[in-house]
């Protein structure tokens, strides 16, 4: 009993986004031929999550949703012929989830904190904060701050010289904030003269 060949575009290398089904399958020269099933030598039986099909010469493993300790190589056995493949579980791409147009435009009143904040997809995910493309790293004044999947950047109070564009960003994504930081306008008062 052999294995049918498997085109190209159903190849033995399989990258899957967590979240997403893996589905693996394999095409057999004898329909009432039996199979097993393995992950890393060990084999695997139907449960919740995982089906094991068998539809005329084709047999198919179906995991539900891919985690992470689903990669590995798994293999699809007959009596005299076995077909792998590895299945790598990669996790999803880092999104910032979107901000109002009034959230990323801040006007700020000179002496003011700046707060700009953000959430992002993965709470693991590492972010760097950037100020007209220059890097920004915490210091007196400026606080960066990750809590759970919210990410925030302070400035304690507010100079002139803080106005620009702001970004967050991450692997896979980013978001931009315009801030605009105004002076305090003193008047003074106009010389007044009154003709009688």
């Amino acid at each position: 009993m052999t294995f049918s060949t498997i085109p190209e575009a159903e190849g033995q290398l399989k990258s899957i986004e967590a979240g997403n089904p893996i589905v693996l399958h394999c095409e057999l020269s004898n329909p009432t031929a039996q199979v097993c099933w393995y992950k890393d030598g060990k084999q695997l039986h139907p449960q919740a999550g995982l089906e094991i099909q068998s539809v005329d010469s084709v047999r198919r493993l179906i995991i539900e949703s891919a985690s992470f300790f689903h990669s590995g190589v798994y293999s699809c056995d007959t009596a005299d012929d076995v077909i792998t493949f590895k299945v790598d579980v990669e996790a999803p791409p880092v999104k910032f989830s979107d901000v109002p147009e009034a959230q990323r435009h801040k006007c700020v009143k000179q002496g003011c904190p700046i707060i700009l904040q953000c959430e992002i997809s993965d709470s693991a995910a590492k972010v760097w904060w950037y100020k007209d493309g220059m890097q920004l790293h915490q210091k007196l004044g400026l606080d960066i701050q990750s809590d759970g999947n919210i990410r925030k950047l302070t400035v304690q109070s507010a100079e002139i010289s803080h106005s620009g564009v702001y970004s967050c960003g991450a692997v896979d994504d980013a978001i931009a904030f315009k801030v605009d930081v105004q002076g305090d306008l003193k008047l003074r008062p106009a010389n007044l003269s009154i003709n009688q």
